[in-house]
């Protein structure tokens, strides 16, 4: 244990970070010892499983070029291995002492930087480059997600050894943090030479399984040696401990076989927080508690036979059969009785006539949990209708799932539970557009259904096994969504942008003309179609807040002084004086936009002679009135497609009942759920009862009341304000799609729990 300087543990530290002290530099080396010495493992054992898992992908793919590309990148990656993994480690470490010898907020600075994406770049790179980028980000944000337990602690910790606020250390830039991993294991597979980016993406794939999801074991073993250094040690109790991945334990000299019952022991996530038999046990007694009700209130038969149980294996092999038979039966619909109906016309297991067996009692009462679990299932307004019919026909093996394991009540990443949840999650943005074909999204889950129906027998690892066939063609549909996403909401950004230039140049032009009658009208010409686009042109390149923005405003000023009557000898003096550079500004900042020349010519002349008329003293001649302010600003909008201004506090002109000025939306339960909705978030649009279009809010705009919405393919489908989808949501035209952030077993859960606290 580190002893006698201890960190400040005060929450009103000092913001700059002095020299470390002594024990501090040596806790500091302690972590990052423990960090060399699991990172290592870690990507040797990933390398060891990627030889096989890309020759597997290479046999799975096409023979042809795909086939090829995977085979390539296997033999580049068995000669550049010890190159990977030693630019790998040297990388985390060099980043690691940086973060101690050169000051955090320099650290912190060049993270920012470096995990920021710029909207503008996404244009100048190419799709490859894009499609990498993308697969790094969505890693890091799964291990941010994953761990962010974790790197609070470490954050505040390492804050503390530092003596910083107690929220001064971001968690991204923590050293270790999923950011820093992921970007050195990218920058380490520069030495590979090229390659196919879906090889490429494919390996990132394994890296996320092999070493992000184990990095939590390092996390724990840092914390654990900071609080007992006594840095921090009364931070809230975390209850998880991560696992342990196999590579790390044989280079510690341990067998999975040895670490089987410690892992059994400490495995319990925060996600999988009452994963255990005695939380199962409480889970499944109040399930079973509400299926009981219900059998009461439909006078249905249940309790003890006089028959003998059915042996397990027997019940099994019953249920099997029957599940094979599923694809040609009728849906089940969540009644526990259609499923004891079978299990006694063809098996005689049950109650009633002709059975040899009865069921035994807790295997009937899961029986009738998982019923009336997919009877809620059934009736969620997440899922599309023809997508709960393919899962709905998944009722016979989650019963036989339940019988072997009652955790999958309660535990979140049981294998049948996560795999009926991502197909739940996945049919939340599905359309039914009639395309059933194996490649779309419907005929990928009808694939899945079947074979869970046509090969689960009582090993749970085929879950696995679809799971991650199935998430990995779901991340690849995203991947290429995102992109389209990307462009959609850029392209809405930049149209946004532009209608903005446009009324701000309206609104800057036409309040310099307040209280000037009349113009001449080469300048009102210069003015409406030539500086005009001048203006916009910087606030789109530079923004308003550029010095450009306000010296290309100052010409409109000096310009509009120069055809100002001149009547003492030193404003004469001032003008003339003017002129030259005034004509010098306006010429370059013509010659910018490409405007015409002889029009520019002509203007010059004409604004020559207004010019002299003022010098003598003389209104020049072809005075115009200029539009007034709001109906300049009125017709930028106009132009801008509708655009509503930026500037709320800019008057409206007021309209008369007689042009038809509409009423102003109620403030009601649908505008709260219009300006509420996230971006992110699923909604069906189309007539009540129709099988509608869902689409996702992919962009809302901070500055107008724009909202753009996406299909599932990144495609733009909708552009609409918030008042307008209030009033489709108003009338039905629209609903918004809840809860889609939850699984689909823990809404169903999570229902039969409210339904079972309303009847007691």
């Amino acid at each position: 244990m580190v002893q006698g300087d201890r960190a400040p543990t005060d929450s009103k530290r000092r913001s700059t970070p002095g020299p470390l002290s002594e024990p501090h530099r040596r806790l500091v080396h302690q972590c990052r010892w423990i960090a060399e010495n699991n990172l290592s493992p870690l990507l040797t054992g990933m390398f060891e499983r990627l030889d096989d898992a890309l020759f597997e992908r290479a046999d799975q793919a096409e023979a042809g070029d795909r086939q090829s590309d995977y085979l390539l990148q296997m033999r580049e990656l068995r000669r550049h291995q010890p190159q990977v993994e030693r630019n790998f480690r040297d990388g985390i470490l060099a980043h690691y002492d940086r973060f101690w010898s050169g000051g955090f907020r320099q650290a912190q600075a060049r993270q920012t930087a470096a995990s920021d994406l710029d909207e503008d770049s996404l244009t100048l790179v190419d799709e490859a480059d894009l499609e990498e980028s993308l697969a790094v980000t969505n890693m890091v944000s799964k291990g941010e997600n994953l761990f962010y337990k974790d790197l609070f602690a470490l954050g505040r910790r390492f804050g503390a050894l530092l003596g910083l606020a107690e929220d001064e250390l971001e968690e991204k830039s923590v050293p270790l943090a999923p950011a820093i991993i992921c970007q050195q294991f990218r920058d380490a597979m520069e030495a590979l030479p090229g390659g196919d980016i879906n090889a490429r993406i494919y390996i990132y794939k394994i890296f996320e399984r092999e070493v992000l999801a184990y990095v939590g074991g390092i996390y724990d073993e840092i914390n654990a040696r900071l609080v007992e250094a006594g840095v921090l040690p009364k931070l809230p109790h975390k209850l998880n401990t991560n696992p342990v991945a196999p590579s790390v334990k044989r280079a510690r000299g341990e067998t999975v076989e040895d670490a089987a019952d410690k892992d059994a022991a400490q495995t319990v996530t925060a996600e999988d927080a009452g994963g255990g038999a005695a939380e199962a046990a409480e889970v499944f007694q109040g399930l079973r508690e509400l299926a009981r009700m219900k059998q009461d209130a439909t006078g249905r038969p249940q309790g003890p036979s006089d028959l003998p149980p059915a042996e397990p294996q027997r019940l099994f092999h019953a249920l099997t059969e029957i599940q094979r038979e599923a694809p040609d039966l009728e849906a089940l619909e969540g009644d526990p009785q259609a499923i004891k109906a079978y299990l006694l016309e063809q098996h005689r297991i049950g109650q009633g006539e002709g059975a040899q067996q009865s069921i035994g009692q807790s295997d009937e009462d899961t029986i009738d949990v998982i019923s009336m679990l997919f009877e809620f299932i059934l009736e969620d307004r997440a899922v599309p209708d023809p997508m709960k019919a393919l899962i709905g026909r998944l009722q016979i093996p989650m019963v036989k799932v339940a019988i072997l394991d009652r955790r999958f009540f309660s535990k979140k990443t049981h294998p049948a539970r996560r795999l009926l949840n991502a197909l739940a999650q996945a049919a939340v943005s599905w359309t039914d557009d009639g395309n059933r074909t194996p490649d779309s999204l419907y005929g990928r889950v009808e694939s899945i259904v079947n074979r869970v129906l046509s090969e689960f027998t009582q090993d749970v690892a085929i879950f696995d096994a679809l799971y991650e066939d199935f998430t990995a063609w779901q991340e690849n549909e995203a991947k290429k969504a995102e992109v389209s996403e990307v462009r959609a909401t850029q392209t809405s950004q930049g149209k946004e942008r532009l209608e903005l230039a446009k009324i701000q140049v309206a609104e800057e032009i036409a309040a310099r003309m307040e209280g000037r009658e009349q113009i001449p009208d080469p300048v009102r010409i210069l003015l409406e179609q030539g500086w005009r686009d001048v203006l916009r042109l910087i606030y789109l390149r530079s923004g308003p807040e550029h010095a450009d923005w306000a010296k290309a405003l100052e010409v409109v000023d000096r310009l509009l002084w120069s055809v100002e009557p001149k009547s003492g000898n030193e404003d004469r003096k001032a003008l003339l004086t003017a002129i030259p550079k005034l004509l010098k500004d306006l010429r370059e900042g013509l010659e910018g936009i490409a405007y015409d020349q002889h029009k520019m010519t002509r203007l010059f002349k004409e604004l020559r002679t207004a010019h002299i008329a003022c010098l003598r003293n003389e209104k020049p001649r072809n005075l115009v009135t200029f539009k007034p302010r709001q109906a300049a600003v009125n017709q930028a909008g106009d132009e801008a497609g509708g655009a509503r201004s930026a500037k709320p506090e800019a008057p409206a002109q007021a309209e008369t009942p007689a042009q038809g000025t509409p009423k102003a939306p109620p403030e009601d339960e649908y505008t709260a759920q219009a300006g509420g909705m996230a971006v992110g978030e699923w909604l069906e649009s189309g007539a009540p009862g129709s099988s509608g279009t869902r689409l996702k809010l992919a962009w809302r705009s901070a500055v107008t009341d724009n909202l753009v919405f996406v299909d599932r393919q990144g495609i733009k489908r909708a552009e609409m304000t918030t008042g307008e989808l209030a009033e489709r949501l108003r009338t039905r035209q629209a609903r918004l799609i809840p809860d889609v952030h939850l699984g689909l077993m823990e809404r169903a859960l999570g229902a039969m729990r409210g339904a079972l606290k309303s009847k007691k």
